[in-house]
């Protein structure tokens, strides 16, 4: 079971880190700059989902299809803005 938690953590910092680069993409000033966040944020989210992979494959990860119904209506709901 630690082993779980561990890497549940590590999926969080994960999380953590790409949201810090979108960011650092978005603000940045320079090309250069752009280029080498860009380049970390496509390595850290290949990283992400092999984390997410792996604790799906282990069954820490279990992912529930929604509903017809409230796809439909998210659908629709964005449609009409």
């Amino acid at each position: 079971m630690q082993e779980k938690l561990i890497i549940s953590n590590i999926l969080t910092l994960q999380k953590n880190l790409i949201e810090i680069l979108v960011h650092g993409v978005i603000e940045s000033s320079t090309n250069n700059v752009t280029d080498l966040l860009r380049t970390q944020l496509n390595d850290n989210l290949e990283m992400q989902n092999k984390i997410f992979k792996f604790m799906e494959s282990h069954g820490w990860y279990n992912i529930e299809n929604a509903p017809e119904h409230k796809i439909q209506a998210a659908i629709n709901k964005l449609n009409s803005n």
